[in-house]
C-alpha cells in the first residue's frame, strides 16, 4: 500500500445526505389524508381523563353554568364511547357533566341506540373531527338524533372536511331540542345548507344566545346578517359577543346591519364583534359610539 494510500485512509470519512437536485420533490412524505390518520391513531391511545370546572371562567363573555361540573375529555370517540360516557355518568351522580372530543370521531360496528339517551345534566359539549368518513357521519348523526341534553348551556362543533346536509341537520336539531339554557354556541364547519343555519337563527331558542361564533370556509353572511337585524324575527337581541371568521365577510355590510339592529331595531348589548378582516378606523369610531367594540379572534380560547 503506496504512502498516499495510507494518507488517505486515516482520514474521517464525511457522509453528505444532502439530496441532489434531481432526488428533491421525490419523496413528498404523507398526505394530508394520511396525517389525518396519524393524528386519530396517535389519540386514540392516550386514555381519556376527567376534571372538575367552576360554573364561571371569570372572562366577561364566558359562559355561566348551574353550578361546578364534571369535564370529561375524550382524546378520540366512537359513538359507544360517546354514549357510554354519558350513560356511566348518569348511573354514578346527578351532578352537572360536559364531554369534550378532542381529535376525532371514529367509525364503530356497534348497533345505533333504539331508545333516547338521557342526557340530563349535559352542560357542555365539545365535539371536534377532521375528514370524517360518511359511514362516521351517519353514525354520529344518528346519535345525536337521540340525545336528550335539555341543560346544555354552551355547544361547540369543530369538523374540518366536506359535511352532508343531514349532519348538520342533526347538529342544529340538537340545537333546537336544547332547553333554553344554551347562552355559547360556536360552529366550524362548512355549511352546504345555508337554510339551515338560518331557520335556526330565526327559531325561538337562538334568542337565548349570549355569544356566537361561527367559522365557515362558505359564504353564509348574508343569512347572518338577516338574523340579526330582520324586524320579523327576534334580531338575537340577547347577543353580547359576537365572533365570525367566514369566507369574503364584508365588514362595511356587517357594520350596516349593527347599525340598523341598533338605531332602527332598538337591539342593544352587543359590546363585543370579532373578525379577521381589516376594520376602517372610521367604522371602529361609529360602533364605539353604539358601544360595540371591534377585535380580532382569539386563536386561544378553544386549546
Amino acid at each position: 500500500m503506496g504512502r498516499r494510500q495510507r494518507k488517505d485512509n486515516d482520514k474521517p470519512k464525511v457522509i453528505d445526505y444532502t439530496l441532489s437536485q434531481g432526488h428533491i420533490g421525490r419523496n413528498p412524505g404523507p398526505t394530508a389524508a394520511e396525517k389525518v390518520v396519524q393524528r386519530t391513531g396517535y389519540a386514540s391511545v392516550i386514555p381519556g381523563n376527567w376534571s372538575v370546572s367552576t360554573a364561571h371562567a371569570g372572562h366577561i363573555h364566558s359562559p355561566t353554568y348551574p353550578g361546578a361540573y364534571v369535564r370529561y375529555r375524550l382524546p378520540v370517540a366512537c359513538r359507544n364511547r360517546f354514549l357510554s360516557t354519558i350513560r356511566n355518568h348518569r348511573a354514578g351522580s346527578q351532578a352537572y357533566y360536559g364531554v369534550t372530543v378532542q381529535t376525532n370521531i371514529v367509525h364503530t360496528s356497534s348497533k345505533p341506540p333504539r331508545e333516547t339517551v338521557n342526557a340530563h345534566g349535559l352542560v357542555d359539549l365539545n365535539v371536534n373531527g377532521e375528514d370524517l368518513t360518511l359511514e362516521t357521519q351517519r353514525q354520529f348523526a344518528q346519535t345525536l338524533d337521540m340525545i336528550d341534553a335539555p341543560d346544555l348551556v354552551h355547544v361547540r362543533f369543530s369538523f374540518v372536511g366536506p359535511l352532508p346536509s343531514f349532519f348538520q341537520r342533526s347538529i342544529l336539531r340538537l340545537l333546537v331540542n336544547a332547553g333554553d339554557t344554551l347562552t355559547h354556541l360556536s360552529l366550524s364547519m362548512t355549511f352546504r345548507s345555508e337554510k339551515l343555519l338560518r331557520d335556526y337563527l330565526y327559531s325561538p331558542k337562538a334568542v337565548n344566545l349570549v355569544s356566537l361564533e361561527i367559522e365557515s370556509a362558505h359564504n353564509v353572511q348574508d343569512c347572518i346578517l338577516e338574523a340579526l337585524m330582520c324586524p320579523q324575527s327576534h334580531c338575537l337581541r340577547n347577543l353580547r359577543r359576537l365572533c365570525l371568521r367566514i369566507k369574503d365577510l364584508e365588514v362595511d355590510l356587517l357594520f350596516s346591519a349593527l347599525w340598523q339592529r341598533h338605531h332602527w331595531s332598538g337591539v342593544t348589548g352587543l359590546n363585543r364583534v370579532e373578525v379577521v378582516e381589516e376594520v376602517d378606523p372610521e367604522i371602529r369610531q361609529d360602533a364605539l359610539a353604539m358601544g360595540i367594540t371591534f377585535g380580532e379572534p382569539d386563536i386561544f380560547r378553544h386549546v
